[in-house]
């Protein structure tokens, strides 16, 4: 079983960054071809105490069950590979990339070099999931006529702007998102030619590709050679390009054209050439050499690693942990960072975020001035959506405190970029319920007096001050009767008397 993702897992959550890095694959007694040990620069939280993978996980993106419709097929044919991407993060990830490249099992090698790489391509670009969304993606390959017969797969790798990577490194051996075998039935034994993976030099020593990624210091010049073999009773005339690229081959912002050469060897029937390519003064950073060698009708592909020691900063990961968002909802932007260049390089630099809006007014920032180091580092900023957003802009950059521009980068999050309609859908749903207005009530009418009005209950003050008067009245109508009663029985004695 080949030492893919599964055995590697440990290594790549710590990966991304540092360059320099060992992946030593074990011996038969020692465990065999899956055992790996692996050596990282780690993670540096106390310079900002925060955490890059509490946001970042490598492997968060799944390739679920990637197969291949047939398992043996023939030269001619096309080989077709069926999988289903799943964005098992809490959060969305826009401007998703697949890159698919395709191997001829390296029997050869062991362990050491890795498989033949026949071909590399963009299989898919613009893909944006929501969290825990899938999407079904198939991948074909016109198997060439003079293909030789064995095992070959195709390997995946996913990508955030071909540049954060969420399932594979597509610059190193073996390091796969996921992959797909299926064999090829041929009468063919030997491939035309290939890029001898077991005999490559660098500046003078042979190199195991899977080991350890060279260090070189800024005056130092780096030269590459590698044997094409001739299998064929014929000679033949392949042409060869080297492209070197800035951190790695994903996108082709980070091809340093001037370094671009093209050369034809011609290669005697069963013999051997060699092909060779140098650099030198090299800024700071991470390197990928990409050496191709073709015919008509075959090609093998060889991807070389080195870093140049100092002061190179770059992003692993940056983004936005929810959207959309309604207004009210809470959320973080993030970013994680490190130098690239080696395991104990550190430079003071400076990091800023910054949130737009489609109109382009800023929303928020961040941003972080301090010592960056070869471990990885990450900064946060907590939230709330003052409006409801379905199209938002974040951009990371990372600069040294001259001003002088490391990386800069630019997610764009925008609903409609989104495939599925159930999530645009509950998004326009959740935005319309919390944009309700209460439904205004008919204003009451005063009633109008009627002949008998509407009584209303009398205050405390009120109705001791009613209760006052009609005390009042009361006393002065019984001092009356008094007086009445009185004189009635005066009026009466005297009437009596006088009759007398």
């Amino acid at each position: 079983m080949k030492t893919h993702i599964y055995g590697i897992v440990a290594f790549v959550l710590l990966f991304s960054s540092i360059c320099a890095y060992s992946i030593d694959v074990g011996s038969e007694a020692d465990g065999g071809e899956g055992t790996t040990n692996v050596n990282v620069g780690g993670v540096n939280v106390e310079a900002t105490g925060v955490n890059c993978f509490d946001y970042y996980t490598f492997g968060s993106i799944v390739f679920d069950y990637p197969h291949a419709e047939k398992l043996s097929y023939k030269p001619g044919e096309t080989a077709s590979i069926v999988t289903n991407i799943i964005n098992s993060n809490n959060y969305a990830v826009v401007q998703g990339n697949v890159i698919a490249q395709i191997y001829y099992t390296n029997a050869a090698s062991g362990n050491e070099q890795g498989d033949y790489l026949l071909a590399e391509s963009l299989a898919f670009d613009g893909l944006s999931l929501g969290p825990k969304q899938s999407y079904e993606l198939a991948v074909e390959w016109p198997i060439p006529e003079n293909a030789p017969k064995g095992e070959y797969y195709v390997a995946l790798f996913f990508q955030e702007l071909h540049s954060y990577n969420l399932a594979g490194l597509p610059f190193l051996p073996n390091v796969y998102g996921g992959y797909a075998a299926f064999n090829v039935e041929s009468s063919t034994v030997n491939q035309p030619f290939y890029l001898d993976r077991n005999a490559v030099v660098l500046n003078n020593e042979r190199q195991l590709l899977r080991h350890f990624s060279k260090n070189f210091e800024q005056n130092q010049t780096v030269s590459y050679e590698v044997p094409i073999v001739n299998t064929g009773t014929a000679q033949k005339d392949i042409a060869v390009k080297y492209e070197l690229y800035a951190w790695d081959q994903s996108s082709e912002q980070n091809l340093l054209s001037n370094y671009t050469k093209t050369e034809t060897i011609s290669v005697p029937a069963k013999s051997s050439k060699k092909a060779s390519v140098s650099f030198s003064n090299l800024s700071p950073g991470a390197y990928e050499l990409k050496i191709t060698a073709k015919t008509d009708t075959w090609q093998n592909i060889l991807l070389l690693r080195f870093t140049v020691k100092g002061a190179k900063g770059r992003f692993i990961h940056s983004g936005l942990t929810a959207f959309p968002l309604v207004k009210g909802d809470p959320f973080e932007m993030f970013a994680c960072f490190s130098n690239t260049t080696d395991w104990y390089t550190n430079f003071d630099g400076k990091i800023l975020l910054e949130l737009k809006d489609a109109k382009g007014n800023i929303l928020a920032t961040h941003s972080y001035e301090g010592t960056i180091t070869p471990k990885i580092m990450a900064i946060k900023k907590e939230l709330t959506a003052a409006e409801s957003y379905d199209e938002l802009y974040l951009t990371a950059k990372i600069t040294d405190l001259k001003g002088t521009v490391h990386q800069e980068i630019t997610k764009v999050y925008r609903l409609s970029d989104f495939r599925d309609t159930n999530f645009i859908k509950s998004y326009l749903e959740r935005k319309a319920a919390a944009e309700k207005k209460p439904t205004p009530q008919p204003p009451q009418e005063t009633p109008k007096q009627t002949e008998t009005p509407i009584a209303q209950s009398p205050t405390p003050t009120q109705t001791s001050e009613q209760q006052a008067i009609p005390m009042e009245f009361i006393a002065i109508g019984a001092i009356v009767v008094v007086l009445i009663a009185i004189a009635f029985f005066f009026i009466k004695k005297t009437g009596k008397e006088g009759g007398k």
